[in-house]
């Protein structure tokens, strides 16, 4: 299972008080490294994961939007709805061990 990452961004500081409302008036994008896809299988051994076309999302592009859910107790819950994404990327988990410094790759890489 391929872990999602990604970050959302906002035109100034949160702060303990502020409500959705204003943090909904703050967003200003949510930046997309990789988003894991609920219910596909990949290839056993592969982390598999959807790529955007562009690094991030913007609020009413293309029709996608970016809605803060909550902001309780320093927590924030969003949604982002109507995402676009071109492909499906993957990575074999055994390919990504860590080598040391000068190293030949591994045979077959």
């Amino acid at each position: 299972e391929t872990p999602s990452s990604f970050s959302i961004s906002f035109s100034e500081p949160i702060r303990a008080g502020d409500t959705v409302a204003d943090l909904q008036s703050k967003r200003k994008f949510v930046a997309v490294e990789r988003l894991q896809i609920p219910d596909f299988e990949g290839r056993e051994g592969w982390e598999v994961s959807a790529c955007p076309p562009c690094s991030h999302i913007n609020d009413g592009e293309k029709g996608q939007r970016i809605v803060i859910d909550s902001f309780e107790n320093g927590t924030l819950s969003w949604t982002v709805h109507d995402a676009c994404f071109f492909a499906v990327g993957g990575s074999d988990k055994a390919a990504q061990r860590a080598l040391p410094c000068g190293a030949p790759m591994p045979e077959g890489t």
